[in-house]
């Protein structure tokens, strides 16, 4: 394991993850990686889809998005919103997640994840 870990396409409570799952995949690794010495952790939605898993039941709302875990105190968090294309549907809204973490030696340290599109023209307007 490692001090810092980034994680994104994490479920957040929705109607699929609350009712299939029971509880969300934020709370799975927080609760997984706290026996490891992940003692901190922030996390952000990102985006937010109607799913179908049956024909004959109603739709669910689903949302995604990224989490940071530390062994180390996150003294800071924040997150922004990335550029998107609302003209393209399947062009999900992305974001980066930024923590500040307070290491050992008292030194502060950026830490960011983010979920970049699964196109290359949306990804290249996402960078900028």
């Amino acid at each position: 394991f490692t001090s810092l870990r980034g994680h994104r396409s994490l479920n957040y409570p929705s109607y699929r993850s609350n009712r299939l799952y029971g509880r969300h995949q934020v709370q799975h690794f927080r609760d997984a990686l706290s026996a490891h010495g992940f003692k901190y952790h922030t996390s952000q939605s990102a985006m937010s889809y109607v799913t179908h898993f049956n024909p004959t039941s109603l739709p669910s709302r689903n949302e995604e998005g990224l989490a940071i875990f530390s062994k180390f105190p996150i003294v800071d968090a924040s997150y922004k919103l990335l550029s998107r294309n609302y003209a393209r549907p399947a062009q999900h809204q992305r974001a980066v997640l930024r923590a500040q973490v307070k290491l050992e030696t008292g030194h502060m340290v950026g830490v960011y994840t983010t979920h970049l599109s699964l196109e290359e023209s949306a990804r290249n307007v996402q960078v900028r």
